[in-house]
């Protein structure tokens, strides 16, 4: 019993000791640039951007966020990502990051994670193998999902039905290659008790896309008796509270998401 006492006070203080050190860095790191200032130039309706909001939160680090006005882009956002003038940008006492995986290697580096009283997550495993997932299935929903779905809304047509079969067929694959996750668990994607990149990076699929997609543009992702794995997964992050709490106005997402239909669709016939 005292040797179990014993290994357990061990324990406790070699994360004591730990965090220690990561506060000292952190500490020197602000002493040479002043107080960690952050700011998000942001879009309500961009799901690479809500992704970076729902990092930050994850952190519990604080930040200013800057909604763009689109069409027309600010100086700031010019000045921040002259390459690909385009959201999200991060921008850290001053250094500006764009791109959002990015983005999201630079917060889970900025902002290292905490075991103890100052529990900060981390977004990648320790394991090599594990991160490279990570990395992989982050890449695939940006570049296949997320943009493909982002293609229904501006395509019509047989590129629009085109974008609809294919945006399908991703769903498919991410179920088909998710592991199981019991109703009643916590776990996500990758098996984690915490959200992590790949998570991340689809939750504002989840939050923003899925129903206005399918409502709007008039068809339907296969329903959970074909993707239980996925459809698992929707309902644990759709309760997960910093998820809930960086979700934007449902009802005005989509009042936006079909005034943008409605623009692309009045333009293809007067063509």
């Amino acid at each position: 019993m005292m040797r179990i006492k014993n290994l357990q006070s061990l324990k406790g203080f070699q994360v004591q000791i730990k965090n220690r050190l990561l506060s000292t860095q952190v500490t020197a790191q602000k002493n040479l640039v002043g107080e960690d200032r952050v700011q998000l130039l942001t879009s309500v309706t961009s799901p690479f951007a809500n992704s970076i909001a729902l990092a930050l939160k994850l952190k519990g680090v604080q930040y200013e966020a800057l909604e763009e006005q689109f069409p027309n882009k600010s100086q700031l956002l010019l000045d921040s990502n002259p390459v690909h003038k385009s959201i999200p940008v991060l921008i850290h006492n001053g250094k500006p990051v764009a791109q959002s995986l990015v983005l999201l290697e630079y917060i889970e580096d900025a902002w290292p994670a905490l075991e103890g009283e100052n529990k900060r997550p981390a977004f990648l495993s320790t394991d090599p193998y594990a991160r490279s997932l990570a990395r992989f299935w982050a890449d695939f929903i940006n570049q296949k999902l997320i943009d493909t779905a982002a293609r229904i809304m501006i395509t019509v047509g047989d590129e629009h039905e085109k974008a609809k079969k294919e945006v399908v067929d991703h769903f498919l694959t991410l179920n088909r290659h998710m592991p199981p996750l019991a109703a009643d668990s916590q776990s996500f994607f990758l098996g984690s008790q915490e959200m992590g990149m790949a998570d991340i990076v689809l939750s504002p699929f989840v939050t923003l896309m899925f129903q206005p997609l399918q409502s709007i543009c008039d068809f339907k992702f296969p329903d959970s008796s074909k993707c239980p794995p996925l459809y698992s997964w929707i309902s644990a992050i759709q309760q997960h509270p910093i998820v809930k709490s960086t979700t934007p106005d449902p009802a005005l997402i989509a009042q936006k998401m079909a005034f943008y239909r409605q623009v692309v669709t009045s333009r293809a016939r007067q063509q």
